[in-house]
């Protein structure tokens, strides 16, 4: 899909036409699919956390600093323009 994108943004340039006019539907669909694939990855991060604590102490033994797992994208939250930075694991979502 971004290949597409790309493409018509050389083409539009060349033509000067209406193909432009495509390119808010184009960045819809990144945009949509973009967010789906960020909330997976948040998800999968949520759901591995649990595991990879315990997995850690066991390995590690008694005493050892729990390990815990984040996620850190340089993807702008909120629209904001600030990165997301790493922080506490993502609480457990309801299915």
């Amino acid at each position: 899909m971004l290949k597409q994108r790309n493409a018509l943004l050389k083409t539009a340039r060349l033509a000067r036409g209406r193909a432009i006019e495509t390119l808010d539907v184009w960045d819809g669909h990144l945009t949509d699919l973009g967010g789906r694939l960020l909330a997976a990855r948040l998800q999968l991060v949520c759901d591995l956390a649990p595991h990879v604590t315990r997995s850690y102490a066991e390995v590690a033994g008694a005493g050892s600093a729990p390990a815990g797992l984040g996620y850190s994208s340089t993807v702008p939250s909120a629209g904001d323009g600030a990165a997301v930075s790493p922080g506490p694991p993502f609480p457990r979502r309801r299915r």
